[in-house]
């Protein structure tokens, strides 16, 4: 599959563009936005929260069915359905949508879900709950779209202390962080950060005083991984692991770091803070590897406590989703989009065509070039805008890319050199 580049999936390095934030969709969103996801199969967005569930149809938000009581926490789509989790007393805390109504997951859980994951063909649930569907779990359980089951043995998960908080597939592995891991290690009391190779586990919390219950969000920004939450010892709310240990970035936030997004080439952070490394970032803010600053005048409400929840990338903008009336300077009710207004590109920009095959690809795939390539980095986004893999250093024409645990659907992808982004690409990954 040939093709010239996209330039309508990804900024480029050299654009000159503005970014403004603007309201998503003409009707107001009564959704408090605690999560969004992009079923790669029809390109739609799905936001949920306190308020239920809601879909961007293309020109306005219409809602799904009636969930009656508490909170959605989290999306997943997995084998093609749409399923929510959160703390929904009167649903047994996960549902999923048959395309007219909601319905239990069997008998569900027995306490709050507070995040889903699609990881090695099956949908990984996280919570405060002990069984699932009558099955002892220990808050940490597996669905094959028929059958509850224990994720395993080897799990690190203590039943007796918190719930994890935040679940992502990174290169192959699945990351889990926010709960009480400290069975799998000696090194902290409470380690927060855990990865899942598919056999084995291991603490990548490293001793660095991001204690349970203090990390919220994970992100893989240009190769490496990111925490926000609200640990304070080693870091102030944000931090990135480098060889193995947890350091600063910039002055981090004044208060907590509910999600982070590797977003065209920056790392932008929502959350409840208003002041980012020292300058003024209302509830959400960009790192650029120097510095934090507040993308076009930030969030504001009248009223309650603002806050951003959920960051996505969906059409080549950012999306932020939360609790907010304003979104710089704009109305916007709980859910707004930065997008770039390209005037130009640098005559530095070069176009590559990249073939894959095969693609679709249920295993792996053969990405080729006919340009030499020298230490290019190639880069592959999930349908939430979060970096799922990365490979770096290639030389010649030719990488392989492997599946790896990724669950099946689009990814998108990005070939770069000396900072330019050359090709981009899209892959299709299916169970077949």
């Amino acid at each position: 599959m040939k093709k010239s580049l996209l330039i309508g999936l990804f900024a480029i390095c050299g654009i000159a563009n503005a970014q403004t934030w603007a309201p998503f969709g003409a009707n107001n969103l009564s959704i408090a936005v605690r999560t969004m996801i992009i079923d790669t199969a029809t390109n739609t967005l799905y936001v949920g929260g306190t308020g239920g569930v809601a879909k961007w149809n293309g020109s306005s938000w219409t809602y799904l069915g009636a969930l009656t009581t508490g909170s959605v926490a989290s999306l997943a789509i997995y084998n093609g359905t749409l399923y929510a989790g959160g703390n929904l007393p009167s649903n047994s805390h996960i549902v999923q949508w048959s395309g007219t109504a909601w319905n239990t997951v069997t008998t569900g859980t027995n306490g709050a879900v507070n995040v889903l994951c699609v990881y090695n063909n099956k949908l990984v649930v996280a919570g405060s709950f002990s069984t699932s569907g009558g099955v002892l779990t220990y808050g940490f359980a597996n669905w094959d779209g028929t059958t509850w089951t224990n994720f395993g043995a080897g799990y690190p998960y203590n039943p007796s202390g918190t719930s994890v908080l935040t679940m992502q597939v990174i290169n192959g592995k699945l990351f889990v962080a926010g709960g009480d891991l400290s069975l799998i290690t000696t090194s902290y009391p409470h380690a927060a950060i855990a990865s899942y190779t598919g056999s084995a586990w291991a603490d990548e919390t490293a001793g660095a005083g991001l204690g349970m219950q203090s990390v919220y969000s994970l992100a893989l920004h240009n190769g490496t991984l990111y925490a926000g939450g609200t640990f304070k010892t080693t870091a102030t709310r944000v931090a990135k692991q480098t060889a193995g240990a947890w350091s600063t970035v910039g002055s981090g936030t004044d208060s907590t770091v509910f999600s982070l997004l590797s977003y065209k080439n920056n790392l932008y952070a929502g959350g409840a803070f208003t002041v980012a490394g020292g300058n003024q970032a209302r509830y959400i803010a960009k790192w650029d590897t120097v510095s934090w600053t507040e993308p076009d005048s930030g969030m504001g409400v009248v009223g309650n406590q603002p806050f951003v929840l959920s960051l996505i990338m969906h059409d080549s903008c950012l999306v932020a989703g939360g609790q907010f009336t304003k979104a710089g300077g704009n109305s916007a009710a709980n859910i707004a989009k930065l997008c770039s207004s390209v005037t130009g590109i640098a005559s530095t920009f070069e176009q590559y065509q990249i073939k894959s095959f095969p693609n679709p690809f249920s295993t792996q795939t053969v990405l080729h070039t006919d340009n030499l390539l020298h230490n290019a980095t190639l880069t592959v986004d999930n349908c939430f805008g979060q970096t799922v893999a990365q490979i770096k250093n290639i030389n010649g024409r030719t990488v392989v890319f492997s599946r790896d645990n990724l669950a099946s659907g689009l990814y998108f992808v990005r070939l770069m050199q000396e900072n330019k982004i050359y090709a981009t690409e899209k892959l299709i990954i299916t169970d077949k």
